[in-house]
């Protein structure tokens, strides 16, 4: 066929090597043209007398690479792991020799010291045992299956954490000859002990530590409950952990979403403080997105906010829990802030009114109000109360938890049916009292001490009363411009003959 279609014969050389390179390699196909006898051709006549010891020549090293390539396929495959005891007799001295562990890992070993030495006659090189049942014999013993547990347990552990192992990496293991390795409970508590210091400089707010607190506490338990462990190495955090720390909190702890999303959020700040500090490579937490729920925020709505305040409560602790609630809803402070006022806060601004004035524990920026009457009115009201005069505070703003249970009670008193707490004073001020009554929302940033406008958007909700006032005000304006009279404003005669000229029927 190749006579008739090309003009030559193939030389039989060819034919038997070529399975080398394969029949649909471009080696093949070279090697089909220029293995040739060409009768005419002198120079082909020369390559095919060479032909032989290069085709010997490529066959050595295709055998040779697919040699490797079979022994790279195993090693990728199967996963081999021995460990000899062996006597190293050509270190004889004073007629003992020492013992060595040799470590074998898919084909590549290792060797470990015993710094131990024993005459050659009491050695069982095939039970890898010291002959004997003397007292040195059985210690001895029990010393070499130390090493080989020893080294058992760190190829499982490194295995079962999908890690690579290599004869070298468990000698290291073995001899604790590895970099220094950074915890999770670590990274928790350095971040924790730091934003304590920086709590005692000014800087944060205890409610900054105990938030951190509260998730290291969540998370010590999840690695108790899922992992039976007290503690984890970063690099031991995998994809899956915040994944399965999720799970437990939802089904375990049996904890609302958004509360959820918040012990996630901190685990990843932790992460990835983490990495910045390189104590971890990657963040395994990179590719997890947090999902809150849109919720309402809780907030007073005028009507109920005028009948707390108005309310007279006989009961002295309440009395003051319900001036010092009705103080941060005309004011927007939080409950850290208002527990921090002092009558250096107060000051006279730039209208000749008194403002107050603080920087946020939680963001440290300034807040800054102009005092409304009914903040005005308790302002003076606690001058001179014995707590606000021994500690020197503008109000007797108590405990937090306490302030709470309080507020419950205040609640139940005046009818409220709403879970008062410390947080929705603010959320009053927000939307209540400042953005229904048309302050604008870049006022109500400055006011609340927000870094962004994003966040007073959370606190500062468009309400229904809000639109229904905006659409009055636009009515108004529309009846009071002079514009032109509309065709809608025609009678329905006057509809019904513009419609017949127009050639449409109107019923």
């Amino acid at each position: 066929m190749l006579t008739r279609v090309f003009g030559f014969r193939a030389c039989p050389i060819a034919i038997n090597h070529v399975y080398v390179f394969g029949r649909n390699s471009v080696i093949s196909l070279v090697a089909r043209i220029l293995i040739t006898e060409w009768s005419w051709n002198p120079l082909l006549a020369a390559v095919s007398a060479v032909w032989p010891s290069l085709i010997s020549s490529w066959e050595k090293s295709f055998k040779t690479t697919h040699s490797v390539n079979k022994k790279l396929n195993r090693m990728s495959t199967k996963h081999t792991f021995s460990i000899l005891i062996w006597q190293v007799k050509y270190r004889q001295k004073d007629g003992k020799a020492p013992l060595s562990v040799r470590i074998s890992v898919n084909g590549e070993r290792a060797e470990i010291r015993t710094n131990r030495e024993i005459p050659p006659a009491l050695w069982d090189a095939k039970a890898q045992r010291v002959k004997g049942n003397s007292e040195q014999a059985k210690s001895l013993n029990a010393h070499l299956e130390t090493i080989k547990g020893t080294l058992r347990m760190h190829e499982s552990r490194l295995i079962a954490l999908g890690k690579t192992v290599s004869a070298e990496i468990l000698k290291n293991e073995y001899l604790g000859l590895r970099p220094e390795r950074h915890s999770l409970c670590t990274a928790f508590e350095t971040h924790i002990k730091r934003i304590t210091e920086k709590m005692k400089a000014g800087h944060k707010a205890p409610a900054t530590r105990d938030k951190y607190a509260y998730t290291f506490d969540k998370v010590k338990a999840f690695l108790k409950y899922h992992y039976k462990v007290s503690d984890l190495y970063l690099e031991d955090v995998k994809r899956s952990f915040i994944h399965d720390f999720e799970h437990y909190l939802f089904t375990v702890e049996h904890l609302q979403n958004n509360t959820v999303m918040k012990y996630l959020l901190q685990t990843k700040t932790i992460l990835k403080l983490a990495v910045e500090m390189g104590w971890l490579a990657i963040d395994p937490t990179s590719g997890y997105r947090l999902s809150f729920d849109n919720k309402e925020p809780v907030r007073l709505e005028m009507v109920e906010l005028n009948a707390l305040v108005a309310k007279e409560i006989p009961v002295g602790r309440l009395a003051e829990a319900r001036d010092c609630y009705a103080f941060m809803c005309y004011t927007g402070y939080a409950y850290e802030d208002a527990f921090g006022l002092g009558p250096e806060n107060i000051f006279i601004g730039i209208d000749g009114q008194k403002w107050i004035t603080k920087d946020r524990q939680k963001t440290d920026q300034t807040e800054c109000v102009p005092l409304l009457p009914i903040p005005l009115e308790i302002i003076n009201k606690y001058r001179d109360h014995p707590f606000c005069s021994a500690h020197g505070k503008l109000l007797p703003v108590r405990s937090n938890q306490r302030f709470n249970g309080y507020l419950k009670e205040i609640a139940a008193i005046c009818g409220i049916n709403k879970e008062l707490t410390t947080h929705t004073a603010r959320h009053t001020f927000a939307t209540t009292v400042t953005l229904e009554n048309d302050v604008p929302i870049e006022t109500v940033s400055k006011m609340l001490g927000h870094r962004s406008i994003k966040t007073t958007q959370h606190y500062a909700k468009v309400t229904r009363k809000k639109i229904s006032q905006n659409m009055a005000t636009l009515k108004e304006k529309l009846a009071a411009g002079t514009q032109k009279t509309s065709n809608f404003s025609k009678s329905e005669g006057d509809i019904s003959a513009d419609s017949s000229s127009s050639g449409v029927n109107l019923r």
